[in-house]
């Protein structure tokens, strides 16, 4: 089976980088979509999205546990444990990265970024997640 090849689609990641470039465009300026977004969202970039989040003072056992029973409530429930793993291992990652005081911030994760690791998983539950989860995670 030489040359026989699954994966992602070069056509698939290139739409990805422009759906990626069109949402970071949005939330600088902080317009809204002149379409309506999936699932009958408003169709812009939620405030959420633009709160400042230290996950370094962030206490991860509650937020692990609300992660996993957020993504199994949205799934219908079906335990995704490589999503939720994808979300914590990210998120920890940054934190971990803030702690030790990484250069330039090459680590941060924003709510863009985890908006487009979700996405293909949640579908139209997405922006739901990711608002309530920065929401909490600001709080």
């Amino acid at each position: 089976m030489a040359g026989v090849f699954k994966g992602v689609p070069a056509s698939e990641g290139l739409a990805a980088a422009h759906k990626r470039r069109a949402l970071e465009q949005l939330a600088k300026s902080g317009k809204k979509k002149s379409k309506g977004g999936k699932g009958g969202e408003g169709g812009g970039v939620p405030p959420e999205y633009g709160l400042s989040v230290d996950l370094s003072r962030v206490a991860w056992p509650p937020v692990r546990l609300w992660i996993a029973r957020r993504v199994k409530e949205l799934l219908g429930g079906l335990d995704e444990d490589v999503l939720v793993g994808t979300i914590v291992n990210s998120l920890e990652g940054a934190a971990a990265a803030a702690r030790g005081g990484g250069a330039g911030g090459a680590e941060a994760v924003t709510a863009l970024d985890i908006h487009m690791q979700v996405e293909p998983f949640l579908e139209g539950g997405t922006t739901a997640f990711v608002r309530e989860l920065w929401a909490l995670l600001h709080s």
